[in-house]
């Protein structure tokens, strides 16, 4: 898919940073918000398969998933034991940016592998698992290499 696939979600994001009406949909808290959300994920990955509308199918995932993001994180940030969980992961996510392709498909395709040649599951079902299950790992391991890196070059 060519960039130019993804310049619809490039100028939502502008509208978002510039629309007020539209910045208090997304951040208000409501369960019919979640929902709304959720559901314009999955209608966005449902339009991927139809190759004239994957440009729209980009630009609804990411807002279906930007949403459900923003609200999930306001509900989850109510509760302190999950927040002090969330705020140690956040700690390795640049390192999990620059690493997450090459890392989590490896493992994602392994061990795809070995649960499909063991087990019957639906294959969707077992990726969408998989690459959650990866990258709360890979986090949290490059957290911890995040953490030794800047305790040898920090200055006492």
């Amino acid at each position: 898919h060519s960039t130019l696939s993804r310049l619809p979600e490039f100028v939502f994001g502008m509208l978002l940073a510039k629309n007020q009406k539209l910045e208090k949909l997304f951040f208000v808290t409501k369960p019919s918000t979640l929902f709304m959300g959720i559901f314009i994920t999955f209608l966005g990955y449902t339009l991927f398969f139809i190759p004239v509308l994957v440009p729209v199918s980009f630009l609804m995932f990411s807002i279906g998933v930007y949403l459900t993001g923003i609200q999930l994180s306001q509900s989850f940030i109510k509760n302190d034991h999950i927040a002090r969980w969330l705020m140690k992961l956040k700690e390795g996510t640049y390192s999990l940016y620059l690493l997450h392709i090459v890392t989590i498909t490896f493992f994602v395709k392994v061990s795809r592998e070995l649960i499909l040649k063991y087990f019957f599951i639906d294959a969707d079902i077992l990726n969408a698992l998989l690459i959650l299950f990866y990258s709360v790992f890979a986090l949290l391991i490059l957290r911890i290499f995040e953490n030794k890196y800047y305790s040898l070059i920090s200055v006492k």
